[in-house]
């Protein structure tokens, strides 16, 4: 059995780095039918965030779909 690290393990971590300088950091929280990875808000900012591991294919369409998130 190998073990594999996922999108989902790393938001925790993700967060923390964000929380350091003062940003809160909520992972899939729903936008009506939509869930991006994370949204992090600070600075009186909101952003819309997608991560991806994998390949820079999903990287290119999860920049598109957190763009259609934001929007929503």
């Amino acid at each position: 059995m190998s073990s594999r690290v996922t999108e989902r393990t790393l938001y925790p971590f993700i967060g923390r780095v964000f929380e350091r300088f003062g940003w809160r950091c909520f992972s899939e929280t729903g936008l009506d039918e939509r869930f991006p990875d994370l949204i992090l808000e600070g600075n009186g900012t909101k952003i819309v965030s997608e991560v991806k591991i994998d390949s820079e294919i999903q990287l290119t369409k999860a920049i598109l779909d957190a763009d259609q998130k934001a929007r929503s």
